[in-house]
């Protein structure tokens, strides 16, 4: 069975819920998502990228999902801070503009990964591929932590997969749900609400990753 990456999800709208949400997550993974919001391509804002402490040093993997309608400023400073991955919304940004960010990505040795709103057409996201790492299918209307799932999820990495294109997931990610994107194609699933607001997180991350091997 092929390796699959269980991350969790730091989601914070204030600088105070950020350090304790960051507190109780990043401890308990070696890979760690945080989400970063700017009100205008989501209705809600998230802390900015100047409250992320600098990670080059924490021996860890750090990821950026970016849903933000100016990806291009807001990837480099995070780049520079040792962020290694960033999820870019084709919604946001031309493929021309990916194509360029995802150079500017590389030489900061970190990689771009092209994301999909549940609402979206699946044929908009073909001209990104060849400058994308991988595809990030949302599996909730982005922006707010515990939105409802879209059932259609698991078609939609499978169509993905098919394309021989890593395939992550993020949103709405359960015990219940988690399985059938992995039997789909998914070898990364991002977590927010179940493992983030788990009274313990360690223990709700392991159901989930146990859930993935089932």
């Amino acid at each position: 069975m092929k390796r699959i990456i269980v991350a969790p999800t730091v989601l914070a709208m204030s600088e105070t819920d950020f350090k304790r949400r960051w507190a109780r997550i990043t401890p308990i993974s070696q890979r760690v998502q945080v989400d970063f919001m700017d009100g205008r391509f989501v209705k809600t804002k998230s802390v900015p990228p100047a409250t992320v402490p600098d990670v080059r040093k924490s021996g860890k993997e750090f990821e950026a999902h970016l849903m933000v309608e100016r990806p291009e400023r807001w990837a480099p400073p995070l780049f520079a801070k040792g962020f290694k991955r960033a999820i870019v919304h084709i919604e946001t940004i031309s493929p021309v503009g990916f194509r360029d960010l995802a150079a500017r990505a590389r030489k900061s040795r970190a990689v771009l990964i092209a994301a999909i709103n549940p609402g979206t057409p699946l044929r908009r996201i073909l001209p990104y591929l060849p400058s994308a790492a991988g595809v990030c299918v949302l599996g909730v209307e982005p922006g707010r932590n515990g939105a409802p799932y879209d059932p259609r999820t698991p078609s939609r990495v499978r169509a993905i997969a098919r394309r021989r294109c890593p395939v992550q997931v993020d949103g709405g990610m359960t015990p219940q749900t988690v399985g059938a994107v992995v039997r789909a194609g998914a070898s990364r699933i991002n977590s927010g609400s179940y493992v983030g607001n788990a009274a313990d997180p360690r223990a709700a991350l392991r159901d989930l990753a146990r859930a993935v091997r089932a």
